[in-house]
């Protein structure tokens, strides 16, 4: 399975009553307006976000209770298979063999799913990671491009949106 990660510059809520123009499938026709579609394991990811702890009464299992607008790409369009993916998370836990939240990474290497969205304050916990461990980047490309993308999306209050 390949699996799209894109920065989003900027994230936000749209009003709790807001209904978009939805296409024949249920999408809206205006693509920058989504749903969270993270699962309900992971509410860290949607730290920040208004209606983001709550459960998505659209799509039962998954958080946030909103409509969300999301700004202009940032950064590389990763698409990796689920299994370099994978390993991306295990290259980050070489850093810590503390699996608490408070390890570094834990937002990337715990949100294990295909789909869903990492919020602004988990991004900017993720920023704080990467200027702590300077050196992951000798890892492999894809750090040093993840890397730049999460600092400017933690500066900017974005997101990083999974996609399978």
């Amino acid at each position: 399975m390949s699996i799209q990660i894109v920065g989003h510059k900027t994230v936000a809520a749209l009003p709790v009553d807001a209904q978009p123009e939805l296409d024949a499938d249920g999408f809206p026709t205006d693509r920058s307006i989504t749903r969270a579609y993270t699962p309900t394991r992971y509410p860290r990811a949607m730290d920040g976000l208004p209606g983001g702890h709550d459960e998505d009464p659209l799509e039962p299992g998954f958080l946030g209770s909103h409509w969300y607008r999301l700004g202009d790409a940032v950064g590389s369009t990763f698409r990796m298979s689920s299994s370099r993916l994978t390993e991306y998370r295990d290259e980050l836990m070489d850093f810590s063999t503390d699996l608490s939240e408070s390890a570094p990474f834990y937002d990337l290497i715990h949100f294990d799913s295909s789909d869903g969205l990492i919020g602004p304050e988990a991004c900017k916990r993720l920023a704080a990671d990467f200027k702590k461990y300077p050196f992951v980047v000798d890892q492999a490309q894809v750090h040093g491009e993840i890397r730049s993308m999460i600092h400017e999306i933690a500066e900017n209050g974005g997101c990083l949106v999974f996609d399978a």
